[in-house]
């Protein structure tokens, strides 16, 4: 176990992370575009939850019992029953019409458990229709809660693009999962709100901006769903263009942002790699590696949709970056451009590991997936008694992606999704 000073100061990392993924325009001269404002119950698997968050920030995981991918389903099961029911007056994590209560002060993030259950629903493990229509009910609720007639999403103290940012690949994620199992209306209702939101990226020239390195690839993100979703050639452009501006954008303004190498690699794939999409903050402008983690998550559920090997090397790249700073553990060092305390750390539950070995092919890689999956199951069957924001939008981009790509033996594997537009 930590010594308890370490493991409170954990405890306080974990839930700091990532809580906006925006960026400071405050500096930036007068050219620049409008600041920013930032059915039954289901048995725990393995080990009964912890009583308390901190022991989940704790070193030594509670053991789930066998294999640790076996686990993967019944884990995302058992964190989506457990916000989902309400076990008395006194309980703040539960669903209710259209809402998950909970964490407070992050509707996009409050989506997240619908994103997971979009995923159990694809894979055969959300049976219940009650359940299954509280995934429907969430993402109408939001677009007809949070959708401005510009096509952004509002009523948070972060802006409008980043809250496009944020929300459009939780929903358009959902509905590629779920697309021959929605009614025909929903479908096209969340088909409209995605192509609005996109259309409002480009109307308001957000797509030419760069934020942060983790802004500019959900941007690229929720475009390539967008198309995937609808089929509209001038999205699959944007998306393509949006990518190579968050790695390579043009001189000059933005000469010191986009993708830095640490280590030029000689393979295809970047797996001998590794790199970083820079963030700014203050400790300036390069490498942060909490965001650098945040945006595995993204090139991951990237990854498993598209099959785009630019997204696999530039995947790999950043994988590699990370684990120079993971300790035995799974503990990874943030200290960096956006979060310059030394000795800070947070639990390295990305859905990488997986991705990049199991649909990805990076070999070097297998050595690690048992213990990080372990790792990271054990931390969300612990975030069942305690609430931040963070911990429900990872369970749909961190458990959501792990639960799809465990099931699929490609990416865009026509078994999960099958009607994706090609």
């Amino acid at each position: 176990m930590l010594p308890h000073a370490l493991a409170v100061g954990l405890v306080g990392a974990v839930l700091a992370f990532a809580a906006c993924g925006g960026g400071d325009r405050s500096s930036d001269d007068a050219t620049a575009p409008p600041a920013r404002t930032n059915v039954g119950t289901v048995q725990a698997p393995g080990a009964a939850p912890k009583d308390d968050g901190l022991a989940a920030m704790s070193d030594e995981a509670a053991p789930a019992g066998g294999d640790p991918i076996e686990q993967a389903g019944p884990t995302a099961e058992y964190v989506f029953d457990a916000w989902y029911r309400r076990d008395g007056a006194h309980d703040p994590r539960y669903y209710e019409d259209g809402i998950w209560h909970g964490p407070e002060g992050c509707w996009t993030c409050s989506t997240g458990p619908a994103g997971l259950g979009a995923a159990l629903w694809a894979t055969g493990r959300l049976q219940d229709h009650a359940r299954q229509a509280a995934v429907i009910d969430t993402f109408d609720t939001a677009i007809k809660t949070h959708q401005r007639p510009n096509g952004s999403y509002g009523d948070e103290d972060n802006s409008e693009a980043l809250n496009v940012a944020f929300f459009a690949p939780i929903l358009g994620n959902a509905l590629l999962l779920l697309e021959d199992r929605l009614p025909v209306a929903t479908r096209a209702r969340w088909r409209s709100s995605l192509e609005r939101a996109a259309r409002f990226l480009v109307e308001h020239k957000e797509l030419d901006w760069y934020v942060n390195g983790n802004v500019n690839l959900n941007y690229a993100l929720g475009l390539y769903i967008t198309y995937r979703a609808t089929g509209d050639e001038a999205i699959r452009r944007l998306y393509r263009r949006e990518l190579r501006f968050a790695t390579s954008p043009p001189a000059g303004r933005w000469g010191d942002r986009g993708l830095e190498l640490a280590r030029r690699p000689k393979r295809a794939d970047g797996a001998d790699g590794r790199g970083y999409l820079t963030e700014t903050g203050p400790g300036g402008t390069g490498y942060d590696p909490e965001y650098t983690y945040v945006q595995l998550d993204i090139l991951s559920r990237l990854y498993v949709l598209s099959g785009d090997r630019e997204v696999l090397r530039l995947a790999n790249l950043l994988m590699n970056q990370s684990l120079s700073k993971v300790n035995d553990k799974w503990n990874l060092l943030t200290t960096g451009t956006r979060h310059p305390e030394p000795n800070r750390y947070v639990p390295f539950t990305t859905s990488a590991v997986v991705v990049l070995n199991r649909l990805g092919g990076n070999r070097a890689l297998a050595a690690q997936l048992g213990p990080q999956v372990a790792r990271t199951l054990e931390l969300y069957r612990s975030t069942t008694t305690f609430t931040h924001p963070n911990f429900y939008r990872g369970a749909d981009s961190q458990l959501g992606t792990l639960l799809t790509a465990l099931q699929m033996r490609r990416p865009a594997d026509p078994k999960i999704f099958k009607r994706l537009r090609r």
